[in-house]
């Protein structure tokens, strides 16, 4: 998949859960859905934040690989962990 097609995927999901009747406000699911779904590309060049911030993914890529890391369920708890906090 691409950034396109990631980004409606997730906010395909967001929608779907905002209509699940969840107290969340809907442009902060939809919001964080769009973004969930393409964080996990963030390790390369050619995604659609890599193209925006071009030294996180040569740095991410060097530490954690492609597809290592930021394809983990670690890395989605780590996420969930920081958002929470934030």
């Amino acid at each position: 998949m691409n950034g396109k097609t990631h980004l409606s995927v997730g906010i395909a999901i967001g929608e779907y859960f905002k209509r699940t009747g969840e107290p969340v406000g809907v442009l902060v699911l939809v919001v964080n859905s769009a973004v969930g779904s393409v964080l996990p590309d963030i390790d390369l060049e050619t995604s659609y934040i890599g193209c925006r911030i071009p030294i996180l993914p040569k740095f991410i890529n060097h530490v954690f690989g492609h597809r290592g890391f930021t394809h983990s369920i670690l890395c989605m708890v780590c996420c969930s962990f920081l958002l929470r906090i934030i």
